[in-house]
Parts: structure tokens; sequence; C-alpha cells
């Protein structure tokens, strides 16, 4: 991962492979002792059942966010799958009438909605396909940035047709990451305390 040779999901799913059948397994991150949980029933246990004794995520990005919940200055350590205590406790209970079974089906239409114009897309550009000229990668992630500006923010932003439209550039810009910047992002997991020297290594300043 750190030589950007294997993605970091293909290195956790090997991981999980590795497993074999057992319901968890302890594994290191650097100095770190981490346990990784493959059983369905025991996960729900975990998440739900047994909430209150698990409450926190992983400190992986330090951040003065849980003190003062207007501190956006560090991005990935003000998002869901970072915060603690009880700002993630009410952020919970904030966002679980969210997911219930009527609103899933309401979001259901708006990601219909963007499946259509990704269809549409496919007919527009037939001989790009039946050349096997078609990037996948753009594609998908195309598809992917629609389905969260609509279902997630309201937006109707059809990056199929407008490829350059600022809801995408801005995505684009934050999930890619540069050589130094897998630098950095390594060094901030291996040395935690980096992290509360105020270094960021996402493209905030330019986004907001």
């Amino acid at each position: 991962m750190f030589l950007r040779k294997r993605a970091m999901f293909d290195i956790v799913c090997d991981l999980y492979t590795k497993g074999g059948s057992n319901k968890f397994f302890g594994i290191f991150e650097q100095r770190q002792p981490l346990f990784m949980v493959r059983d369905p029933d025991l996960i729900k246990q975990i998440t739900i059942k047994d909430f209150d004794h698990f409450i926190n995520h992983r400190n992986v990005f330090a951040t003065s966010s849980d003190d003062d919940p207007h501190d956006m200055s560090n991005l990935f350590g003000s998002s869901l799958f970072s915060m603690r205590d009880a700002r993630w406790k009410d952020m919970r209970s904030t966002l679980s009438p969210a997911f219930t079974g009527s609103k899933m089906r309401q979001m259901f239409q708006l990601m219909n909605q963007v499946a259509k114009e990704a269809v549409d897309c496919l007919k527009q550009d037939d001989t790009k396909v039946q050349e096997n000229e078609m990037d996948m990668k753009d594609y998908c992630t195309r598809f992917t940035n629609d389905v969260i500006a609509s279902t997630a923010f309201g937006l109707q932003v059809n990056s199929f047709k407008d490829r350059e439209n600022t809801f995408y550039q801005m995505g684009k810009k934050l999930t890619t990451f540069s050589f130094l910047q897998n630098i950095k992002f390594m060094l901030f997991f291996a040395l935690k305390s980096l992290n509360k020297v105020g270094t960021s290594f996402t493209h905030m300043r330019k986004i907001y």
C-alpha cells in the first residue's frame, strides 16, 4: 500500500480471507493490535445489541471536533466513521430514522433516476462500448458520485452529461491521493500524535 502497488481494500480483503472459518481473529497494524470480526451475528451483536459497550470508532484522525462540533478543520476526523463518544452517539440517534424501510424506498427512487441517466450515457456512447473503449472506473465513479449527490444532498448533477460539474470535481480531489499524500496518510496511522499539529493531507481548503 505504501508504494501504491496494492489498494488498501485489497489488503483488508486478503486478511479477511485468511481468517478462514474463525468468527474473529487478531492482526497488527504497525504496533497496534486489532480484532477483525468475520461473523455476521457477532457483528450485529457488537454494533446493535452491545452498542453501549462499543460506542466509539477507532481514533484514526485526532481532531478537536469532539470538543467543538462546529470545528471542520479535519474533514476525515469529522466524518461519521471517526466520531467518538457523545458526539457519535447523538449523531447515530439522529441518522437512524433516516434509514427506515420507507425512507430507503424513497432513496431507491432517486437512485433509480441516476441509474437511468447512467444507461442513457451508455446508449449515447454505444460506439465506444462496442470498441471496448469504455473507462469503467470513470463510469462507476460518476454513478457513485451522482447517487451520493442525489440521496445525501438532494442535488441533481448528472455527471454523465455535465462531466466537469463542481460536485464531481471536488469529490475527485478529495479521494485522489498523490504519492506524497499517501506517505502522510501512512504517517498519520503510525504516529497519531502528528495529527495534533494540524497538518492535513486533503484538499480541505480548496473545497470549503
